[in-house]
């Protein structure tokens, strides 16, 4: 009686176990099929959190982008020295970005100099203030708004500028001790030096063999001689 009650117990959980991961072998799991990827996903299930709703329509325009700030968060925009390059000359090129909240840690330096920068001035705002139509419809930097950051320069907004402009502000959103210039005022204590790292905007880098490494001659294993010509070398790595 004793053997019987107990193969009686392991027929049950083994009865139970294979209930339970039916579901699985059917492949589905909590509903969706498995090896269904997100993006496949009903877009019901992707829907943004209410509140943090960009313009920007994803392509077919299922649903709106997630933005994840609101129009009384901080922004710090920087105005960049840069240079663009026409049949091998540079020109200055002034441009107007936004900032992470690593970007103006760094360049100010919280515990001595910052870094040497290309950013001659930094502004505080708000994304409300600087940004057109606010969250709720996106379309474009306020240039106005940032009147003291660019003056005196023939400034330009940098290329996708509101995606930049909210992926920056996220990052001062979760560290507010990274907001270091105070809303509606400028700040150019900074070690701006445009000239030592230069950057070039429609620089092209151009690759030839010449940045090819070359192996010394004594680890070659490509059968080259000493006068650089290719010998023809066998699979088993003797020279024929």
């Amino acid at each position: 009686h004793i053997l019987e009650a107990s193969s009686m117990v392991r027929l049950r959980a083994g009865v139970l176990l294979l209930l339970a991961s039916a579901p699985a072998a059917m492949g589905f799991i909590g509903g969706a099929p498995m090896g269904l990827s997100a993006s496949r996903m009903p877009a019901v299930g992707l829907r943004a959190p209410r509140g943090l709703v960009g313009a920007r329509m994803q392509e077919g325009g299922a649903e709106d982008l997630p933005i994840g700030l609101s129009n009384d968060d901080y922004l710090a925009f920087g105005l960049a020295h840069c240079y663009t390059m026409t049949e091998g000359e540079i020109s200055p090129y002034w441009v107007v970005e936004p900032l992470t909240g690593a970007t103006l840690e760094c360049i100010t330096g919280l515990e001595g100099p910052g870094t040497v920068t290309s950013y001659k001035r930094v502004m505080g705002v708000t994304v409300g203030d600087s940004i057109l139509g606010g969250v709720d419809a996106p379309s474009g930097v306020n240039m106005e708004a940032l009147a003291d950051l660019t003056a005196g320069a023939d400034a330009h907004i940098c290329e996708n500028a509101l995606d930049r402009v909210f992926a920056a502000g996220r990052t001062l959103k979760r560290r507010p001790e990274a907001q270091l210039v105070k809303v509606g005022e400028t700040c150019e204590d900074y070690l701006f030096d445009p000239t030592k790292d230069k950057r070039i905007l429609n620089a092209l880098n151009v690759v030839n063999d010449d940045d090819n490494v070359k192996q010394d001659i004594s680890i070659d294993v490509y059968g080259r001689s000493d006068d650089g010509e290719k010998e023809e070398i066998n699979p088993l790595g003797a020279m024929v």
